[in-house]
């Protein structure tokens, strides 16, 4: 991942500033950095002796993996696509109040993406994990990392919540140094950094559930919790600015968390995925 980084910068700024390709040369480099990528992971893959070692010879389709992997693989995709439809509703919605509105908050959108960078590999970790352990079937300790990722999640997102508010000003001259367009960016960023808190629930327990194949759930609380609201909330009430359609998030996150924190500690979803693998594993023996 360094290395793609490294070679996209050194690309981007050789294509589009000598050879000056403009939108061309950035897709370019974009595409020539992700190639050099995935071909150092299978290098560094076949390396490598352990049980995730890749041996090129030893390829094949194998049916029921591709099936499991379809099953848990396609509503986990199906909840991202939910999420950028609801996304382009509300941009959609800014795009109504002005060049300088859609300005302020497109580079709201480029500081925004720290936080949910960070978020997502949360969300990934506990995935692994929960995965890992449930397999072993020490359940004991998916309770306690899933408590401790809820933890650390909050933790580093008090310190991002901290950083973006007090440091906000700072962050948004890297991206325009017109004032008024600073102003509001800084005005969307008070209104909705405090909610960040409230998407960790959705994030740490719809993994956890997930990773035990528990996919389809998930995918209509998501679905409904944050797409439904966000539909409803713009489709069918009037918003005088943009303040009240950003309301949306905060609604949403907090509506979904606690359908996701009733629907974790409930606990029938675990012993349904239990006596599943138990029968698959069954069937195997």
């Amino acid at each position: 991942m360094v290395a793609a980084c490294l070679i996209n910068i050194v690309l981007d700024v050789v294509f589009v500033m000598f050879f000056d390709w403009q939108v061309f040369g950035a897709a370019l480099a974009t595409i020539i950095s992700q190639l050099v990528s995935a071909l150092l992971v299978i290098y560094a893959l076949s390396n490598h002796y352990d049980a995730y070692s890749l041996n090129m010879r030893k390829l094949f389709i194998a049916k029921d993996v591709i099936k499991n992997i379809i099953f848990i693989g396609v509503p986990t995709g199906i909840n991202s696509v939910l999420y950028s439809l609801s996304n382009i509703l509300i941009q959609t919605s800014i795009n109504g109040f002005g060049a300088i509105m859609v300005a302020a908050y497109t580079a709201y959108g480029k500081i925004d993406v720290i936080y949910w960078m960070m978020i997502s590999a949360f969300g990934v970790a506990i995935m692994t994990f929960v995965g890992q352990n449930f397999g072993a079937n020490k359940l004991e300790r998916i309770k306690k990392g899933v408590h401790i990722t809820l933890g650390l999640a909050l933790g580093a997102t008090l310190v991002i919540a901290s950083v973006l508010l007090f440091g906000g000003n700072y962050i948004f001259a890297l991206f325009t140094q017109d004032q008024e367009v600073i102003r509001i960016g800084m005005a969307i960023l008070q209104q909705l950094v405090p909610y960040y808190i409230a998407y960790i629930c959705i994030e740490i327990y719809s993994g956890a559930v997930r990773a035990t194949g528990d996919t389809v759930l998930p995918t209509i609380i998501t679905g409904l919790g944050v797409v439904g609201v966000r539909v409803v909330w713009l489709m069918f009430f009037t918003h005088t600015s943009v303040s009240e359609v950003l309301l949306v998030y905060p609604f949403s996150w907090i509506s979904t968390s606690i359908i996701y924190i009733f629907y974790y500690y409930q606990g029938s979803w675990l012993k349904r995925q239990i006596k599943k693998r138990d029968m698959i594993m069954h069937q195997d023996a």
